[in-house]
């Protein structure tokens, strides 16, 4: 099989198990890859978003992997493809940092309807004002945010590969045993903590955690810390 899967990889001090991480919309593996000096304890895959159907995307990881224990991580948008990954992979863990899109954000598939493309163009005439205003924008949201055409493109196709990991309506029937844990930063402005909480009530192993920052800081402290964990 010609491989057409896209990651960063980092060594660890065991080859034994394997953390392979999703990125969210707009996040780039070699910014993220930044945080991580020393090496790990068990190897990480940094995967972006990617324009791989679901199924080869899965056939790639198998193959990636191998017979290896997998831990599943992750972060913001790319918890649909982490937790699509968990239903296919059986992993020993899945863990989803300030997931949005799980549950589906009603906003996901109304942005890319055609009917709403005159919203994006809008966008894109404001991105003069925006790159000025830029600095205040990230502090409210605690998010980066695209302040170039080609910023917006990526992240309008990064919506639209992650709408096409659709969660089953029997997902936690089809997840189970899997234990999952949810972090959740309590100054979050881009995903509802509420909405996420009552997506998950009714999973069984499941724990929820509400841990400091906004969106993008609390992303990146807790992948951190999930990373290096023993």
């Amino acid at each position: 099989m010609q491989q057409r899967l896209r990651y960063i990889k980092i060594p660890g001090k065991s080859e034994q198990c394997v953390r392979i991480v999703f990125l969210g919309a707009g996040q780039k593996a070699t910014s993220l890859r930044r945080l991580f000096h020393s090496m790990p304890p068990y190897t990480v895959y940094l995967l972006e978003i990617q324009d791989l159907p679901p199924s080869l995307l899965i056939a790639e990881l198998k193959e990636l992997v191998g017979a290896k224990t997998i831990e599943i991580i992750g972060l913001s948008m790319g918890a649909r493809a982490a937790i699509w990954a968990a239903l296919h992979l059986s992993p020993r863990s899945l863990v989803l940092i300030a997931p949005e899109g799980a549950p589906p954000h009603p906003w996901l598939r109304r942005m890319l309807h055609p009917h709403m493309n005159y919203l994006w163009h809008m966008w894109y005439m404001l991105l003069p004002v925006i790159r000025k205003v830029r600095r205040t924008i990230v502090r409210l949201l605690g998010t980066d945010i695209p302040c170039t055409k080609e910023e917006m493109e990526q992240l309008r196709k990064h919506w639209a590969i992650s709408a096409h990991f659709a969660l089953p309506a029997d997902i936690f029937a089809k997840l189970y045993p899997v234990p999952v844990s949810i972090y959740l930063p309590r100054k979050d402005r881009i995903i509802s903590p509420k909405s996420v909480q009552r997506f998950w009530q009714s999973y069984k192993p499941k724990e929820l955690f509400f841990i400091e920052g906004k969106h993008l800081s609390g992303i990146k402290k807790q992948c951190y810390n999930i990373v290096y964990k023993e």
